[in-house]
């Protein structure tokens, strides 16, 4: 036996709590760590400081000149804070410096990095370098009932001056002013999809896709109609502001709707929005527990039983299927063992055919 096992009582008493307790070494003289911590730092000694500047209480320390109780009052300090801005300072030393607006010549703080004191500095300053330059587009009158505009057979072109009338409005403007249709609708506020063209040349070109649809000489799925989704703007256009507007006008008309139930026929309060179809989700989990559930047979014990819906599809389709948790243990035991028999063979008709 080792000198520090001789040495090593059997009993000890704490040196800081006088508590009984059995040393695992002869140097071991505390029942626990947070006896010798309580220990040592008392041993060691605790200097009264304060009164803290920021929160005005006092406080003990193991070391002298500490100025703060915590780490808290200290980021709230103001020497924390002139650390800061000197170390700013360092990194930027022209971060004090006011900037002087490109447009106007005022000075503003730099804390902004833009080159102009105001949005209104920033317009002035471009319009009078691009845009008067640039020449303007006509006037455009903006139509207040987009559905109106185009239920005509006739459309009139919204043009200042222009009193063209036509079913293609268009190529009008392609051909007599210059503008695109992309960008006219997006002048007008249209929709991105809206054709420019009369109720009876669009029921036209409606037929004609339609027959070359039955005819085979078109499909949706290749890209000849496809839209192009990135050229599409992203916020409303007016026109759709108008159709949202209509549409909740109409959302009141439809609160005292109400539908059956698909489960127990109770009257069902239909929302704003959308159609509800269930009175409760328990009416909805019972609808979907006898929807598409047949009788199946387990494929291991082989007893008939009624599967549910995931079963059902699964035993339509020739696979598999269990009627309980055990029966499918059972049956993928019985694969992983099949699985490592034809394994075992493979092996050995390979090395046979080797030979």
């Amino acid at each position: 036996m080792s000198k520090q096992k001789q040495d090593r009582p059997d009993k000890r008493n704490c040196q800081w709590c006088n508590k009984v307790f059995s040393p695992l070494s002869y140097r071991h003289r505390f029942c626990s760590d947070g006896c010798s911590t309580t220990f040592h730092n008392h041993k060691a000694g605790r200097y009264i400081s304060g009164p803290c500047p920021v929160c005005n209480e006092m406080f003990s320390t193991r070391t002298k000149n500490k100025i703060y109780c915590s780490m808290q009052c200290y980021t709230q300090s103001d020497q924390f804070k002139a650390m800061q801005a000197a170390n700013r300072e360092k990194i930027n030393p022209k971060q004090n410096e006011p900037r002087i607006c490109k447009a106007c010549g005022k000075e503003y703080p730099r804390g902004k990095r833009t080159k102009f004191c105001s949005r209104i500095c920033h317009r002035k300053y471009f319009a009078e370098r691009f845009d008067r330059w640039i020449a303007n587009p006509e006037n455009v009158a903006l139509p207040q009932n987009y559905d109106e505009f185009l239920a005509r057979d006739i459309l009139t072109c919204p043009v200042a001056g222009c009193e063209w009338e036509g079913e293609s409005l268009g190529n009008h403007v392609n051909f007599e002013h210059g503008i695109t249709a992309s960008e006219f609708k997006k002048l007008c506020g249209f929709n991105h999809t809206t054709g420019l063209v009369g109720q009876e040349l669009s029921a036209f070109f409606a037929e004609r896709a339609k027959q070359m649809l039955e005819a085979g000489l078109w499909s949706p799925i290749d890209g000849s109609c496809r839209v192009d989704t990135k050229s599409r703007p992203r916020e409303l256009s007016l026109e759709a502001k108008e159709h949202a507007m209509k549409t909740r006008a109409e959302l009141p008309a439809l609160r005292n709707v109400f539908y059956p139930c698909l489960e127990c026929g109770a009257e069902v309060q239909q929302p704003m929005m959308g159609q509800k179809l269930y009175c409760s989700t328990k009416c909805r989990s019972k609808f979907y527990s006898k929807k598409n559930v047949c009788e199946c047979r387990c494929s291991y014990c082989g007893n008939r039983f009624t599967g549910n819906r995931a079963q059902s599809r699964r035993f339509l389709k020739s696979l598999p299927v269990t009627c309980c948790s055990d029966c499918r243990n059972k049956l993928n035991v019985t694969h992983a063992i099949s699985g490592r028999r034809r394994k075992l063979l493979e092996q050995n008709h390979d090395k046979t055919t080797t030979l």
